[in-house]
């Protein structure tokens, strides 16, 4: 979805960069929040949605009600052009909004919709929502049914061959390990992060990593340090 919003806000570019020229603007998010509703002005109902959609994802951290408002308005619009691939898009932005109030009941509810609602064949989207469902459970310490959703996650991007995406919900199963005092898991998942982060290069993840098996080794009486 991130790459059809980029596609969209292109589309606008010279309206985007006068915006931003004649704003006072201080973060990133507000450039990029006044941005998407300039656009608004001008796009069509179904780019409406996404629209909506990714000023509900920047609402999240500071305002999760804005973000349920942005939802809804977005299911409004789905449900008037009766699209329910869009319809999926609203209920995964509320229950992203209601995650963040720590409305978890409602979360689920809304994720669970938005599962129904997707297509198989939609792999990228499936396997998000999966991962969200699973950090949600995470959070109620309902860890077996987390576990179920992080690896029906990760399965679909295994087979996406997504190694970025497929390293976060990697770091999901191995923190769950770890929280449950599962070390010899959590070590297995770490490691196996560890060789898809050696492989996107990502020097600060592997730096963590080593960290967390480090730790790990300690707990498991592994004093090798040649052998994470």
């Amino acid at each position: 979805m991130k790459r059809v919003i980029n596609s969209i806000i292109k589309r606008f570019i010279p309206l985007i960069i006068i915006l931003l020229f004649i704003n006072n603007i201080q973060t990133f998010s507000n450039r990029k929040e006044d941005s998407l509703k300039l656009v608004l002005k001008s796009c069509s109902s179904k780019d409406s949605v996404l629209v909506f959609s990714e000023l509900a994802n920047i609402n999240l951290n500071i305002n999760p009600d804005m973000s349920i408002e942005l939802g809804r308005k977005t299911l409004i619009i789905a449900e008037r052009i009766n699209d329910n691939k869009l319809r999926a898009i609203a209920y995964t932005s509320i229950g992203k909004g209601f995650e963040y109030k720590k409305n978890y009941d409602l979360a689920l509810s809304y994720y669970k919709d938005a599962c129904l609602l997707t297509q198989p064949n939609n792999k990228e989207a499936m396997a998000d929502l999966y991962n969200n469902i699973g950090i949600v459970f995470y959070k109620i310490k309902e860890f077996d049914s987390a576990l179920t959703y992080y690896n029906l996650s990760l399965n679909i991007k295994k087979q996406n061959g997504d190694d970025k995406q497929r390293a976060k919900t990697l770091i999901n199963i191995a923190s769950l390990y770890l929280r449950i005092k599962d070390y010899k898991k959590a070590k297995e998942n770490f490691k196996l992060l560890l060789d898809i982060e050696t492989k996107l290069g990502d020097k600060k993840q592997i730096a963590y990593i080593y960290n967390y098996l480090g730790f790990l080794n300690l707990k498991l009486n592994k004093y090798d340090l040649t052998k994470p």
